[in-house]
């Protein structure tokens, strides 16, 4: 294995045991992050489009962009 590969190895290692801490901190108060109720404009966003009162548009030829008809 060469050293650089190495060093990849081990920050990999080094991120996977972070990443796990990282994720059971997101169920303790204040954040309960699996059971905390959604109120943001994404959500808002999805309802509306469930509902069929808005619909997403695509803008200019596949820059992967889209506008929102209707407000949130």
């Amino acid at each position: 294995m060469t050293p650089l590969a190495s060093c990849r190895f081990i920050a990999g290692l080094a991120l996977a045991g972070c990443s796990s801490v990282a994720a059971a901190d997101l169920d303790r108060e204040p954040i309960r992050y699996s059971t905390a109720e959604t109120d943001n404009a994404v959500q808002k966003l999805e309802l509306r489009l469930r509902a069929k009162k808005a619909e997403l548009k695509a803008v200019g030829e596949g820059a992967g962009f889209a506008s929102a008809s209707g407000r949130c």
